[in-house]
This record gives C-alpha cells, structure tokens and sequence, in this order.
C-alpha cells in the first residue's frame, strides 16, 4: 500500500517544480500479477467502475522464458485528486486488488489530459 506521506510528497514534489496537478488529470493505475489470464479477468470489472484499459505489460527486463515474471495491468481515468483523495483511490485500488486475487496495486503514474507528460 502507497502510504499517505509518499502521496503528499509526491504532491509536494510537483509542486516544487511548478507543476500543477490541480483540475483534471490523466491517472493511470497499476495492478501486478503472475497470470495475465487473471489481469484479464479485471478489465470488465474496471471499466464498470469507469476506467479505460490501457493493456498489460512485461517488465522490460524479463527474459523471453520466464514464466513466474509480474506482469502490470494498466488501466486509466480523468480525476481530480488532492493527496488525501489519491490516497483514498489507492486504498480502494488496493482493496479491489485483493478481493480479486490478484498480487497487488502497484501504484500509479499522471499526466495531462491532452496526453502531454508530467515533467520529471
């Protein structure tokens, strides 16, 4: 679980930078698992609650034969968030994570509606 003190600094990071993630924004949202047929499995459930599928991806350092490699749901939506709110949503991300059976919630990423980055 991504702790309240790592969400107000990531926060706090972006603002220090000049970067305003106040109004909408593009989250995306990261689940792990070992099976893709399991991740699979989530996407219905996902877009019910409003998400876009975005794909499941490798980690790129994984060798072609590895079978036991986490692999990452990638699923999307335009929010508007403040720390406590993102904190909220992981936690509920969290929870939905484990009542599938899934490995976990990995995290999460932003960007600008129009699909410009966040500057790092």
């Amino acid at each position: 679980m991504i702790s309240r003190e790592a969400i107000d600094e990531f926060f706090a990071d972006n603002k220090r930078r000049g970067e305003s993630l106040d109004g909408d924004m593009l989250w995306g949202y990261f689940f792990t698992h070992h099976d893709g047929a399991a991740l699979e499995d989530m996407q219905p459930v996902l877009e019910a609650l409003g998400y876009t599928y975005v794909g499941i991806l490798e980690p790129e350092d994984a060798a072609d034969d590895d079978d036991d490699v986490d692999l990452l749901l990638h699923v999307e939506r335009v929010e508007t968030h403040s720390p406590a709110s993102l904190f909220k949503r992981c936690r509920e991300l969290s929870k939905l994570a484990e009542e599938h059976g899934l490995d976990g919630f990995d995290g999460f990423d932003v960007g600008h509606v129009d699909g410009e980055d966040v500057d790092d």
